[in-house]
């Protein structure tokens, strides 16, 4: 077969989470940021060390700043009790006790619910990221890896690859500050070019 275009589109998932939400209602935000999880208790990701000192810095901010923070976690008890625990068990030692943990419900679109309740919503090199991205929510995305392939694909205020806490707090900061109009302006076009819907 010669194909003659090819259309991007998707994401798929999300698109049934948010045929599934009640239509013309605004979301309300609930907590000043979201931390979508990325835990993975092996050495041998490369991202490991680099989430950590993300829960680091986030854990940091969050003491010097009041906020409200949630974490959508990538496992759920009845679905992998022992990996659930682990999981609850690093974000607690990590964050302490302030951070509302959100087990991944299947079928309840769990992460995307938190994202769209979240001001800003933080991770590494999540697809979620870049869906919430992509139809306007504040996030930040961070790549302590070394790796330019972990890079969200728009620079911008809410791509990071510098480790220093200073700058992360310097950066999430500014996008919690921001307007909803002065972000939108910033983004531009970027959104729509990362995922389109």
């Amino acid at each position: 077969a010669t194909v003659e275009r090819y259309y991007p589109i998707g994401s798929l998932k999300d698109a049934y989470y948010r045929a599934a939400r009640p239509t013309g209602a605004a979301v309300e935000k609930q907590f000043d940021l979201c931390l979508v999880a990325q835990f993975k208790p092996s050495a041998r990701f490369t991202f490991s060390d680099s989430f950590e000192l993300l829960t680091q810095h986030l854990a940091r901010f969050c003491n010097t700043h009041p906020t409200t923070l949630c974490v959508a976690l990538r496992n759920h008890p009845a679905q992998d009790p022992a990996a659930y625990a682990l999981e609850c068990e690093f974000f607690k030692t990590q964050l302490g006790e302030s951070a509302q943990l959100f087990p991944n419900v299947p079928g309840a679109y769990t992460t995307y619910g938190l994202v769209d309740r979240s001001r800003v919503s933080i991770s590494m090199h999540t697809t979620v990221l870049r869906e919430g991205f992509g139809h306007g929510s504040r996030i930040l995305s961070c790549n302590y890896t070394g790796n330019a392939e972990y890079d969200f694909p728009a620079p911008g205020p809410w791509a990071l690859d510098d480790p220093a806490y200073e700058v992360f707090e310097q950066r999430l900061r500014c996008l919690l500050r921001a307007s909803d109009e002065e972000y939108k302006t910033v983004c531009g076009e970027d959104p729509s070019d990362v995922r389109g819907y």
